[in-house]
């Protein structure tokens, strides 16, 4: 029979997949599940078949590659490789010869495995002659290595003792000369060692491929840690360190191989993960440097290099290495000489836009005052002005296009914009302009500006086809949108969803602007993040027709944690955004200026620019500055001929700074202007009449005078109405610092007693301006109002789905409640608004925090705030994989415990969380809680409750033996949310969906499921539901067969969660990359990095399964049998959760290749019930049929009918999961049994 035919390989057969060797034409054939992409080699032959459903060809390798090779697709040719000396096989023998183990537990190892040695000194004995070979180790050696600097009195004589053993286990293999023992054994040190110094020649010969083949086999020879399990002693210790050296350094050998084959995306995760481990190991950030940037992120290439730099600061308190700095330098201006050999494809992830013809053009809505009359001063930006304008030519062909218009201040962003903006307004464009503020702190306030002339002037009916479409929800930001049509009754949904529905809406108005349409965002450096969100979400948009959307920021404003520069590096990877840096005007330019301000220069204003350019090195805000300071003062005149000359500056001298420029001009405006002034700085850059005149203390009219001088001066604007603003933000950040901290104080309090009288009990949007006043105001006029206006602006901010401004204010809070305040219920309600906050933004803080108001609460007997910490204290699903949250289990079980037995929608969502919570606790209580949520749900008669709770508790239900039921639901929760009231809620039906629809095997209609919960997530900007689509598109790719896709998206998706501070980023990394190298027949390589997920997760059995299968799988059976054993020694032990039929599918494979019938007899009963099922972990892991696997094992158990008909099924299966490496891998065991 076929389960009888097999038979251990030779040591060079290729790496075995599920553990069976069979016989092919006389020869031992390797058969992986997918070998490399389904690859099955006859053993001593290097032709191979590539098989690509459904159909089988014949390919031909380069000599020396493997099927499994790392650089397969990438790889230079290289010449013919002969089989490498003293490199051990699958089985780790040396050609039958005995060798010892030092890359790892220390072991003597021959041909049927590990040999029995005695205890620690034997082995630390063993451990200092090899790795002292061919040098001979003497006797006080061997003693230093066995005891340190504190031997026995009989050490001598026990050190023969242990040699003695030794040798009676070896033999000759030890012997004793003059200087000492030497032994004659082949050590696996040397061997990686050789194909180390092999890969280095390689790599220096241009082989990049054959050398990154050579460092992961020296890698691959790793199981565990060196040297374990010998004498913690000083020689062993520095022996143990340099091993541990030569890893880190053969690790990073292989990535710089990888990188000249130009796997640079495919390498970030695992970078990530290398600095993570040691930050201040400089070659390791150079390759994570370089690997960005050949990804295409320059952006996040530079980012890196500023981590490294604080950490170097921080820690050793030196600057990053000469040879980083030129990395930095090289990146910074693109140099060609770091570009790949070849460039990778990156998967677009939205398609492009189609053009949408507009027929018709409107005046409706008036330019913006911002860009009134055109300035005489303007001169230059010839080129910048043509980038905008061929960005405007394409938007009618290409849809919405974005530019990002960078420089200092006063460089003339806003300027060359407003001139850009008058152009298109007089050619019949549509222009809307927002600005952020420094101080107010209101929420979307830029976009509140761009969308409120829109609402005010679009005409009816096109508002009523936006309400029709949207509902009210854009009233959140312009209420004068119910002033003008009918809104809907508002619906009840989560925050989450509402945003998706807002930032919808705004594209929606955007796009049924009737002409063509420039949206301009100024001052970006200020925005809050709610406003940058929604700005990248424009850009983004692929349904924006004939929109140009431009922003400006000032670089040298934005800080570390801003919100802009993560939103900045993303749009650079957004097509259609481009990126205009300007510089200070040239000399023709600035001759320009100087001609266009003053008509009558002596000398052609030549030397006038020259001493101008010294100081403002063509600034051009800074020049006009100096230039009304020099006329005003009488320095470019002082013959009063009417003629500007260079004498008069040459005579007077420049000012030294803009800031003494600005002092001097406004203080020519007179005493009491200059006071109002530096009051009117205080209220922020934006100021109202009325405001001022109560501040200062001043009869409006009277005020009124005074700045009708200086509008005059350029000092301020009047843009309409009683509205003013500062014609520049350098004049308002002068006249503020002018002040004496005393001062601001006192005049922040005035501003705050104003605001709170004119506004009333509902100050609406200005609630930011009135925090951040009584904030600055908290020294003299106490902490309580301060605390009390932060509250609200929190408040006030999630109502308006700001939660990253809510953090903002609610952290403002509870820092003023730290520093005069003992009001305990209002930090906890202030813990719980920010915990909320933090959770909506994406901050891992917010478990910490949720968890602290909760025991705060419960202390006091606070049950609502108990219950609300307790709910928001949840992602949706479990905390981490095969692990329990008991403090968040502590905290939901107290607060059920203090709610009583009231069944109303709160229970059933405690219920369902705490589910939610206990998936992976191994006990039955799970869906007894499970079953009582939905129950609750049901009496209580609420539809969203009733989807809510079964949506949360769908994770409970993920085991083989509840699939029907776990249909079901899935069903009736698409039903809830067909109306698409709440779009967050249809994500995650959709998505749940999904997973029913894979493990069913039904792909096409899984595809449609995860197609639109996709669209949903690339609209929505929440971090969350980004992550999630994200790791789910990994496996889409994986089991597209895909595996480069698949690695460049985990890769990302790992970056994300790390920057997130996801607290299973690694973990779901690992799983993912575990999937992607076994179909590619490279799980070896993965050993160290399995054997370090074990020890940190010892708990989680699954993953003691995968390193037992790996093991197996590579022909170490030695280090596989005896965790096998421990796993199966009671298979009822085995959990019952999501991770069960991976678990069970691993332990099948490793039955097989461990030959072990009686186990393998176990497991066949066990997954027969659920042969019609795919195994899958969600979002992770895909390991094909159960069917298969059951056909793997009734081969092996000699039940060949029952193998063939399985693996039919299993195929038929694949098929409709269109995978073709699980199709190839079960047509394969077809084939193999046909024979």
């Amino acid at each position: 029979m076929v389960g009888e035919e097999r038979q251990e390989g030779p040591p060079d057969e290729l790496a075995v997949g599920h553990g069976a060797r069979h016989q092919h034409e006389g020869r031992p054939l390797a058969v992986h599940p997918a070998g490399d992409l389904g690859a099955v080699v006859a053993g001593g032959s290097m032709d191979a078949f590539a098989v690509h459903a459904p159909t089988v060809r014949p390919v031909r390798l380069r000599p020396g590659c493997t099927p499994a090779a790392r650089c397969q697709r990438r790889c230079p040719t290289s010449t013919a490789a002969a089989p490498y000396p003293l490199v051990p096989g699958p089985d780790r023998s040396y050609g039958g010869r005995m060798f010892v183990r030092l890359l790892g537990p220390v072991e003597l190892v021959d041909e049927t495995g590990p040999v029995k040695l005695g205890g620690e000194k034997e082995r630390t004995a063993l451990a200092a002659m090899a790795v002292a070979r061919p040098r001979p180790v003497d006797g006080a050696q061997l003693v230093a290595a066995l005891w340190d600097d504190e031997p026995p009195r009989t050490a001598v004589k026990s050190m023969h003792t242990y040699v003695s053993r030794l040798r009676s286990v070896i033999g000759d293999a030890i012997t004793r000369t003059s200087a000492g023992y030497v032994l004659h054994l082949d050590v696996d040190l040397e061997a990686a060692e050789r194909l180390v110094a092999d890969g280095r020649q390689q790599l220096a010969d241009g082989d990049a491929g054959l050398a990154a083949e050579r460092f992961g086999e020296a890698l691959g020879m790793w199981t565990g840690p060196s040297l374990s399990g010998v004498a913690a002693t000083h020689p062993m210790e520095l022996e143990r360190a340099r091993l541990d050296e030569f890893a880190r350094s053969t690790a990073e050998h292989r990535i710089a191989a990888l990188l000249e084959c130009g796997h640079g995306p495919t390498l970030v995760g695992e970078l990530e993960m290398m600095v993570g481990e040691e930050p201040l190991r400089e070659r390791r950030w150079a390759q994570l440097l370089t690997a960005l940037y050949r990804s295409g992120r320059q952006a996040d290439a530079l980012r890196a290099y500023q981590r490294l730099r604080v950490i170097l600061s921080e820690e050793l308190g030196i600057d990053p290495s000469a040879e980083l700095q030129e990395l930095e330098h090289r990146i910074l201006a693109r140099d060609p000489s770091l570009d790949p050999r070849s460039t990778p494809v990156r998967e677009a992830f939205r398609d492009p836009p189609g053009p949408v013809e507009r027929t018709t053009t409107s005046d409706a809505v008036p330019l913006p005052d911002r860009f009134g009359p055109p300035a005489r001063s303007f001169a230059g930006r010839t080129a910048e002005l043509a980038r905008l304008e061929a960005a405007w030519d394409r938007v009618s062909t290409h849809g919405r296009r974005g530019v990002i218009v960078a420089g200092e201040p006063g460089i003339g962003k806003t300027t060359l914009v407003g001139r850009f903006a008058r152009t298109v307004h007089a050619d019949g464009a549509v222009v809307v302009v927002g600005a952020c503020s420094e101080d107010l702190g209101i929420a979307y306030r830029p976009w509140i500006e761009i969308l409120a002339p829109l609402v005010e002037c679009l005409p009816v009916e096109i508002l009523v086809d936006h309400v029709s479409t949207c509902g009210g929800v854009l009233s959140r930001l312009v209420p004068s949108l119910g002033r003008r049509v009918e809104l809907p009754a508002a619906i009840e949904i989560g925050p989450e969803a509402e945003r998706y529905l807002l930032f919808g809406a705004v594209v929606d108005l955007l796009g049924r602007t009737p002409a063509p349409l420039l949206v301009v965002v100024d001052d970006l450096h200020w925005a809050d993040r709610s406003s940058v969100q929604l700005l990248r979400h424009v850009m983004s948009s692929p349904v924006l027709p004939d929109v140009l959307v431009v922003g400006t920021y000032r670089p040298t404003d934005v800080d570390h944690g801003d919100p802009l520069p993560s939103a900045i590096a993303e749009l650079r990877r957004v097509d259609g955004v481009e990126f205009v840096s300007l510089g200070g005007l040239d000399d023709a330019e600035l001759l320009d200026l100087l001609r266009n301000t003053h008509h009558d220069l002596a000398d052609g204003g030549v030397a006038l620019r020259d001493a101008l350019t010294v100081e403002t090195g063509g600034n051009p805000f800074f020049t006009l500055e100096i230039l009304r300071h020099l006329a005003e003062t009488g320095a470019l005149d002082p013959a009063g001929t009417g003629r500007l000359t260079s004498d008069g500056v040459r005579e007077f001298g420049l000012p030294v700074s803009v800031r003494q420029v600005i002092g001097q001009r406004v203080a020519r405006l007179g005493g009491t202007t200059h006071r109002v002034l530096r009051e009117a700085a205080v209220i922020g850059r934006e100021f109202d009449l009325d405001v001022l005149a109560g501040v200062a203390d001043i009869d409006p009219d009277e005020l009124l005078e005074l700045l009708d001088a200086a509008v005059a001066a350029a000092v301020v604007v009047n843009p309409e109405g009683d509205r003013f603003h500062f014609a520049h933000a350098l004049i308002e950040h002068a006249l503020y610092a002018e002040l004496l901290p005393a001062r601001r104080v006192r005049t922040h309090r005035r501003v705050a007693s104003w605001l709170e009288r004119r506004c009333g009990a509902d100050p609406g949007d200005r609630v930011g301006e009135l925090a951040h006043h009584w904030a600055e105001a908290a020294p003299i006029a106490g902490q309580e109002r301060a605390i009390e206006w932060a509250r609200r602006a929190g408040d006030h901010a999630m109502e308006k789905l700001a939660p990253d401004e809510a953090v903002r204010w609610y952290s403002s809070a509870l820092d003023l409640l730290d520093a005069g305040s003992d009001d305990q219920e209002l930090r906890r309600t202030l813990h719980v608004g920010l915990g909320n906050a933090e959770r909506l933004t994406g901050d891992p803080m917010h478990r910490r925090r949720l968890l602290d108001a909760a025991h705060l609460a419960r202390r006091v007997g606070d049950v609502d705030v108990l219950v609300e910490a307790a709910l928001a204290n949840n992602s949706g699903i479990y905390s981490a994989v095969g692990e329990v949250d008991h403090e968040r289990v502590a905290v939901l079980e107290l607060a059920l415990g203090d709610m009583g037995d009231v069944d109303d929608r709160t229970r059933a969502r405690l219920l369902a969380t705490l589910s939610a919570e206990l998936t992976f606790s191994g006990t039955p209580r799970t869906q007894e809680l499970a079953a009582d949520a939905v129950a609750a749900a049901r009496r209580c008669g609420d539809a969203d409750t009733l989807c809510d709770v079964l949506t949360l508790t769908e994770v409970t239900r993920r085991v083989p033996w509840l699939l029907d039921e776990r249909d079901r639901y899935t069903r009736e929760v698409l039903d809830l949310t067909a109306g698409g009231a709440d779009p967050v809620r249809r994500f995650n039906a959709t998505l749940k969906r999904h997973h029913v629809l894979v493990v069913r095997g039904e792909r096409a209609e899984a595809r449609r499921h995860l197609e639109e919960a996709g669209s949903i997530a690339d609209r929505l900007d929440l971090p969350n539901l980004q992550w999630i689509i994200r790791r789910h598109r990994v496996l889409d790719a994986a089991l597209d067969g895909d595996l480069e896709l698949a690695e460049t998206r985990a890769a990302d998706v790992l970056e994300l969660d790390t920057a997130a501070g996801q607290i299973d980023a690694v973990t779901r990394y690992s799983a993912q990359l575990l999937t992607i190298r076994r179909l590619q027949g490279r799980l070896g390589e993965l050993v160290p990095s399995i054997t370090r997920l074990v020890a940190d997760k010892p708990d989680v059995a699954t993953f003691r399964a995968v390193l037992a299968s790996a093991h197996a799988q590579v022909g170490r059976v030695d280090l596989a049998r005896p965790i096998f054993a421990d796993l199966t020694a009671d298979l009822d032990r085995v959990s019952a959760d999501p991770l069960w039929s991976t678990h069970m599918g691993l332990l099948a494979e490793t039955a097989i290749a461990l030959d072990d019938h009686d186990v393998a007899a176990d497991l066949y009963d066990r997954l027969s019930p659920y042969g019609d099922q795919i195994s899958v972990i969600v979002g992770v892991a895909c390991d094909g049929a159960i069917s298969h696997r059951l056909g793997c094992l009734a081969d092996l158990l000699g039940r060949r009918h029952d193998a063939v008909a399985h693996l039919a099924d299993a195929l038929e299966r694949h098929r409709r999961l269109e995978s073709p490496l699980h199709v190839a891998a079960t047509e394969l065991e077809l084939a193999r049994l046909s024979t």
